[in-house]
């Protein structure tokens, strides 16, 4: 190498903190500080968070840094750096000096940001406290999401219950999952029937009713929630099936009509269904054809009702996955797929809202990756062939190509799943964070979202999102936060756009694989516009290579440390390379020293990575 990339460690520091006593904002060129030292104790910068999960362009950020001094000493002439970065590039900063805190004490410093007013822009806020001898002894980030259209870059969330509740668990609610760049939130099983999601009527809605599940909903705990969403920059989704109506549908007046029914035999009498559990509030969910125009504009009637009553943003469309052929009520011979499309289009045209639909288990996708949907959405099931770290790969790289790069793709993708099976909502067991990690990395390196968090801050193992079964620990939220900030931060060389690209890549002393094989390095690029990033996921000492870890018992990777990397990129130009990983320092990029040549295998751009904890990645700008 001509030239060393710097040490994530550093010199030993001290401790401190703060109150503004002068500050200054400039455009400049300052470089990354120094990392804090592995030595020094994160006691002063507790937590660094903006007020919303996405800005329209032109909109101010407030940022809020809490502080909380338990280093046990006083912080004289305190100097906070807060470095505002796009891509790694330094934008703006804003310096806070003499800055002053005595031990135990907690206070907190908020101003406001207003970033360039570039649409569609992901940024890093990152904030650095150094001592009156100028050694940094605390770093926190944040991200900050400029985009017109939450569609662009969507980070699902969910809610799942609705009872009377005071204003200010709903505000914590969701100012929890705004924390984590959650900018969407899907209103699961919100509705009254499936086949009715409005109680009431839209000049008259009931002030509560009863969900599928027989629990209590709350008309105005409805409204708090997509008030609270729209605050913080998140769009409100209404969720309900495309095609299912509860048992007694015939006889409750709503109007549905059998004739409309899909069938799992000619003759018009087996109709298709589901079971439900007993003491729900229908014992099965009737279905219906989603090609029959009689249904499609019965149903959306009824959500013009749901929109007319509720302000929310949008549909999110939910079916059932593949069920085999079925036939209509007359007899007819179809494929339910068929019907997606026009359906989902009819959707988009008459109700001028958002529509999300799931295809579960990639069933369908072809046929409405170009339909009315905003964004591709879907449900990772093994029985649909959705096994291993590299089958979640080859789903994104499918959808990428199915809308050459223009649609985002959301995975549902449950994990612990058996293992949340052996616990009750009552007696919750714990997620297992290797295993949630790695497929975090695996849907992220690979341009997707993940939908996961929810609720009260939970994490979704079942596909039916009440569930509580399991818990996240402290430690699986904090690597979390870092994961999500991460995603936003990079959202334009991670998912606005970028391809997979074939490279060969070496590194030395390692076991490289290209499809995620348990024991090696998981090696893959992907590019788009000027950039082109390295994805290195962390298999080493990994037994298996199933992503949901259904029993919990993904073990974490073994570290690497100083890898000598070569990528083979085709003699491109460089102009400039950063890493970044939110495993190390929050997700802070750092500039990476590189040199080209070429040898028997071809043009190469060789660097070194000095640790590869879970996922790592490597961003080349090219002239």
């Amino acid at each position: 190498m001509t030239r060393r990339f710097a040490p994530w460690a550093a010199a030993g520091v001290g401790l401190g903190l703060l109150l503004c006593a002068a500050c200054e904002s400039r455009p400049g060129n300052e470089a990354v500080p120094a990392p804090v030292a592995a030595a020094a104790k994160r006691s002063v910068l507790a937590e660094l968070y903006a007020d919303k999960s996405r800005y329209d362009p032109g909109e101010p950020v407030r940022l809020t840094l809490q502080l909380d001094n338990a280093s046990g000493e006083r912080l004289e002439d305190g100097r906070l750096l807060v470095q505002y970065r796009h891509l790694g590039r330094l934008v703006e900063s804003k310096t806070f000096k003499k800055l002053k805190l005595d031990p135990g004490e907690a206070r907190t410093l908020s101003w406001e940001w207003k970033p360039p007013q570039d649409d569609f822009a992901g940024y890093s806020v990152e904030a650095w406290m150094e001592n009156k001898d100028g050694r940094t002894i605390d770093h926190r980030n944040a991200a900050v999401d400029v985009s017109s259209d939450w569609t662009r870059f969507p980070r699902y969330g969910y809610l799942s219950r609705f009872p009377k509740q005071d204003g200010k668990t709903t505000e914590s609610n969701v100012e929890s999952l705004s924390r984590y760049q959650i900018n969407a939130l899907q209103f699961y099983d919100w509705q009254f029937k499936h086949h009715a999601p409005l109680a009431g009527t839209p000049e008259n809605p009931a002030a509560e009713w009863t969900d599928i599940g027989n629990r209590v909903t709350s008309g105005d705990t409805i409204r708090a929630y997509i008030g609270a969403a729209h605050k913080r920059g998140m769009a409100a989704m209404n969720y309900n099936l495309l095609y299912g109506a509860y048992g007694d549908y015939e006889t409750d007046g709503s109007g549905v009509k059998k004739e409309w029914g899909l069938y799992a035999a000619p003759g018009g009498e087996s109709q298709d269904s589901i079971p439900l559990p007993d003491g729900w509030a229908t014992p099965k969910l009737d279905l219906f054809d989603p090609g029959n125009p009689d249904w499609q504009k019965y149903l959306l009637e009824r959500e013009r009702d749901a929109f007319a009553a509720y302000p929310f943003d949008g549909w999110h469309v939910d079916q059932l996955g593949f069920r085999g052929m079925m036939y209509t009520y007359e007899g007819k011979e179809i494929e339910p797929s068929a019907g997606f499309a026009p359906f989902l289009n009819r959707a988009r045209t008459e109700l001028g809202k958002t529509i999300v639909f799931n295809n579960v288990g990639t069933y369908g996708v072809s046929g409405t990756a170009d339909a009315g949907t905003a964004f591709l959405y879907e449900e990772m099931w093994e029985n649909s062939g959705q096994t291993t770290y590299n089958d979640l790969k080859k789903v994104l790289d499918e959808a990428a190509g199915l809308t050459e790069g223009k649609k985002a793709t959301v995975l549902a993708a449950y994990m612990n799943y058996n293992y949340g099976n052996s616990f009750t909502d009552d007696n919750p067991g714990e997620f297992n964070e290797p295993g949630v990690l790695l497929t975090e990395a695996t849907i992220f390196a690979n341009g997707g979202s993940h939908i996961e968090l929810g609720d009260d801050l939970r994490m979704l193992s079942n596909e039916y999102f009440p569930n509580r079964h399991l818990r996240m620990s402290d430690s699986l939220k904090s690597k979390l936060l870092s994961y999500y900030r991460f995603l936003v931060a990079y959202q334009n060389v991670l998912r606005d756009g970028q391809m997979p690209v074939d490279r060969k890549i070496a590194v030395e002393g390692a076991e490289v694989s290209a499809d995620g094989r348990p024991g090696t390095v998981w090696a893959f690029s992907r590019a788009g516009g000027k950039f082109e990033t390295l994805q290195l996921i962390n298999l080493t000492g990994v037994q298996s290579d199933q992503w949901r870890d259904a029993d919990a018992s993904a073990k974490e990777p073994e570290t690497r440390r100083d890898l000598a990397v070569k990528l083979y990129a085709g003699g491109k130009k460089i102009k400039r390379a950063f890493l970044a990983s939110p495993d190390l320092e929050e997700g802070t990029g750092r500039p990476l020293a590189y040199e080209t040549g070429r040898d028997s295998n071809g043009d190469y751009v060789a660097f070194a990575v000095p640790e590869l904890r879970y996922w790592d990645m490597v961003a080349l700008e090219y002239e």
